[in-house]
């Protein structure tokens, strides 16, 4: 019956001057059996049910009346970092580990698959990844700055030696630790940079 309607659709929209292009690039892994045992599937769902970032699926059965959800261990993904997501306080000179749950290809790790951003303007780059086995490890080519956001993305590019490109693109963000020289008290009062700004913003702040 689907199907019946979907040609109806298509047949309409050709009838009323719309051009109808099927792209025959686009091309799809074999078939994955999940199950055959449910009976009367009416409900099924995709989630990331463990925290593992995989999509598992999820499915009720009404004649049966069952309820289950299979988990995905396929994919390529990162476990941990450290510094932890949105850690504190990290010292100025703290490298950067990602825990993968598979071997990392090493010859991936490119400044391309591997982004740092710093929230000073200044990109701190790296030049000597560190790979063993499902840890990468980064030392930056410079010290980050007091107080400042250090932004990590790690893009679908890298692989495991299998092969298996990262599932989903992440992000990884702390902050390091302020200056134990800048106490953050404000004698001298406001201090007027200009009164000529007409409906000026943004403003941001910076040493």
């Amino acid at each position: 019956m689907k199907s019946t309607s979907i040609a109806i659709i298509v047949f309409l929209l050709f009838l009323s001057g719309y051009k109808i292009v099927f792209n025959s690039s686009i091309s799809f892994g074999s078939i994955q059996t999940i199950t055959i045992s449910a009976n009367g599937k009416r409900a099924v769902y995709t989630s990331d049910l463990d925290g593992d970032r995989n999509s598992e699926v999820l499915f009720a059965s009404v004649n049966d009346n069952f309820m289950a959800w299979y988990e995905n261990t396929s994919a390529f993904n990162i476990v941990s970092t450290n510094p932890s997501q949105n850690a504190i306080n990290i010292s100025e000179t703290s490298s950067i580990t990602a825990s993968f749950d598979s071997d990392l290809n090493a010859t991936t790790v490119t400044p391309n698959n591997v982004v740092l951003f710093g929230a000073n303007g200044i990109v701190p780059s790296f030049s000597s990844p560190l790979v063993k086995g499902t840890d990468l490890t980064i030392s930056p080519d410079r010290d980050f700055f007091p107080g400042e956001i250090i932004t990590t993305r790690f893009t679908s590019g890298l692989e495991n030696m299998s092969g298996e490109a990262l599932t989903k693109p992440f992000v990884s963000q702390f902050t390091t630790a302020v200056s134990t020289d800048s106490p953050g008290e404000f004698p001298l009062g406001r201090n007027t940079i200009t009164t000529t700004a007409d409906g000026a913003f943004p403003i941001y702040a910076a040493d």
